[in-house]
């Protein structure tokens, strides 16, 4: 290799080039972060990860936001990619018809003029391997993922918190039996992330946001239970001695918080640490950023556009009094916590999204607008076995558990568990335990199972599908109107 093609690094300019394919990393001139390229595809096979054409580049599905533009724009309202990549070599090989793209393509923002190139492949499997976790994830447990990831989440009110134990229980079997607690600290452990997520919610008096504060935490909660100087206890593992402490005390924080107003009320309002959406970890902001853009998907340039002058004034602020003295109270917050700030916009969306938009707030509301129509004369009624029932009406017979849902939307598997609840938590015969309802405590639940979804599912073409699927399993569908 020549002097001139050593200086200027012709040697790594002359690397063969690689295929793109789903999760390859991705960065812009303009953008404060990195990204990952996203292909729509149900199955992902980490040994043969679909390639990316050069029309895979939509934006909000294909290319997913940069974080705030040097242009002092948010990439979320003003990523404007161009209709195709731009391959600086002759690609032979196709992808259903169309040219495939490497790391030596690149891609045109039509907002900024700048460019967004490839930083890898993808075929490493990285974000590939993330996104199969969190599929698995929202199959296994589902509605789990969008309660830790949401800051007002709480795993006792939705009743989620055995959901919760099981999934650190299954990630603790995954790896032998045992993880060290420290090692969900690493910034590139996402997963760990999500048992962080779970631990602090399940365990109210352990203050997890330090691993230094959590070890000395985790030491009273194990004096007050007897478990400190047992054989087989470290709290530095997560192993069946702490799961035993996890199950332990999270029954009597259950207990707690279902008997005792002033706990419910605590658990009401509290806010848990933002893991996921506070972090500068370029996965985890892309996973998060890709969940939210879903809403994203039917609006126009026009509109966002339209959207950005309604809210900010000349000087870049809320025009909204309560929005802008809301978002100095968060900014005061995060800076007092050591944690970064999100632009106003940006903080907003994600606001929105978790207080009207997310699955978790729309069966909140499908729930109380059920309430409100008086069709059942009990709601939330406490089971014997830890669990809650959403409905009840023993003179009628009906045992409702309540989905807010789209059949249309979800695997078959996840509405197959849906029906399964029935027998796994809510079956006949269960006694009911409830302070609420004291004219039913100590009865046994009796009737027929009701699994109720908004009406809109009504009109799918192939609803009678479910309906026998539903059958099969001795559950009847019931179609409720979500807003009354």
């Amino acid at each position: 290799m020549g002097l001139m093609s050593w200086l200027f690094g012709k040697e790594e300019e002359d690397s063969p080039a690689e295929p793109l394919v789903l999760g390859a990393l991705l960065e812009c001139d303009y953008g404060e972060r990195q990204s990952f390229l996203n292909l729509e595809t149900d199955n992902i096979n980490i040994n043969a990860l679909p390639q990316a054409c050069v029309e895979d580049a939509k934006a909000h599905v294909n290319i997913l936001p940069f974080g705030r533009c040097m242009k002092n724009d948010d990439c979320f309202f003003k990523l404007a990619p161009d209709e195709k990549w731009i391959n600086t070599e002759l690609q032979s090989a196709r992808v259903n018809g169309k040219e495939i793209i490497t790391t030596k393509s690149n891609l045109i923002c039509k907002a900024t003029g700048m460019t967004i190139r490839p930083v890898t492949s993808g075929q490493d499997g990285r974000f590939a391997r993330f996104l199969i976790f969190v599929r698995n994830m929202d199959l296994k447990y589902p509605g789990l993922r969008e309660i830790l990831e949401d800051p007002y989440g709480s795993l006792y009110l939705e009743g989620k918190y055995e959901a919760a134990l099981q999934f650190l229980e299954d990630q603790m079997k995954s790896q032998d039996g045992c993880i060290e607690l420290i090692t969900l600290y690493d910034s590139e452990n996402l997963e760990g992330e999500y048992m962080l997520a779970a631990l602090e919610r399940l365990m109210v008096d352990c203050d997890v946001r330090s691993f230094e504060e959590f070890m000395d935490d985790l030491t009273n909660t194990a004096l007050e239970n007897d478990m400190e100087g047992m054989e087989g206890w470290d709290k530095n593992y997560l192993n069946g001695d702490m799961l035993k402490l996890l199950r332990i005390d999270c029954k009597k924080t259950e207990e707690l918080i279902r008997t005792s107003p002033m706990h419910r009320a605590m658990e009401e309002h509290k806010m848990f640490s933002n893991w996921l959406r506070e972090s500068t970890n370029a996965l985890a902001y892309t996973l998060v950023i890709y969940a939210s853009a879903r809403a994203m998907e039917n609006v126009s340039d026009e509109e966002v556009e339209e959207t950005q002058e309604n809210l900010l004034d000349d000087t870049g602020k809320f025009i909204d009094n309560s929005l802008e003295n809301n978002y100095q109270k968060y900014v005061k917050r995060n800076k007092a916590a050591g944690k970064p700030v999100r632009e106003r916009l940006d903080w907003k969306k994600a606001s929105d999204y978790w207080t009207k938009d997310s699955s978790v707030t729309r069966g909140n509301k499908f729930n109380e607008t059920v309430k409100d129509s008086d069709i059942y004369p009990y709601h939330e009624v406490h089971l014997s076995n830890g669990k809650r029932l959403d409905s009840y009406d023993p003179i009628s017979g009906e045992i409702i558990s309540r989905k807010a849902t789209d059949l249309n939307k979800i695997s078959e598997e996840t509405y197959k568990s849906y029906l399964s609840e029935f027998k796994d938590k809510y079956s006949v015969g269960t006694v009911i335990r409830s302070n609420k309802y004291p004219e039913l405590d100590g009865l046994k639940l009796e009737g027929e199972y009701i699994l109720e979804i908004p009406a809109s599912n009504a009109k799918l073409s192939n609803i009678k599908y479910y309906e026998e699927i539903a059958e099969k399993a001795g559950v009847k569908l019931r179609f409720t109107e979500e807003i009354q």
